[in-house]
């Protein structure tokens, strides 16, 4: 077997696996925040002006929070904000290495940003699988797995808290 083969290709599948992982999560959050926005008749113009543009994973926690977390009384309402940091922590790093891959190749030393490029660097120390050889950012089947793991947490969480409807 070619060695470029046998060393990239694995690289770049699972690469694509985390991109395409990523893009899933900030499509559908944005579907599960339109949504509640309708349910609480806000108009859809300022629905997407929170969301914007860029940041999505960001902004959606952020709406989330904001309108979700209405329906918890004030002493409950603090544990929710809480919860749903957790479940989003581990969402927001594999938006960053998502970020890296497809902006810099998965070099994190072409990061401009040194809070980010500083994140990508201790990530292998908080996530398992995760590391980087050479500056470039390496990804085990288990990084894979847990990953897909934390987005179907999110959207199990998200559903038991608003039933979304799907359409087919």
């Amino acid at each position: 077997v070619n060695p470029i083969v046998a060393n990239d290709f694995p690289r770049y599948l699972r690469y694509s696996y985390i991109a395409l992982l990523v893009s899933y999560a900030e499509d559908h959050l944005q579907e599960i925040c339109i949504e509640l926005g309708r349910s609480r008749n806000l108009p859809i113009e300022e629905i997407k002006k929170c969301l914007g543009l860029t940041g999505k994973i960001k902004r959606s926690k952020k709406f989330l929070k904001k309108y979700l977390g209405k329906q918890f009384s004030a002493n409950t309402r603090q544990g929710f904000s809480l919860s749903l940091d957790k479940l989003y922590t581990p969402i927001l790093f594999y938006a960053t290495v998502r970020n890296c891959i497809l902006h810099a190749g998965g070099n994190v030393s072409k990061i401009r940003n040194e809070k980010k490029r500083k994140e990508l660097n201790n990530g292998g120390s908080i996530y398992s699988g995760f590391y980087i050889t050479n500056q470039l950012i390496m990804l085990d089947k288990e990084f894979c797995e847990t990953a897909y793991k934390a987005v179907q947490r999110l959207f199990n969480c998200l559903s038991c808290l608003m039933p979304i409807e799907r359409k087919s």
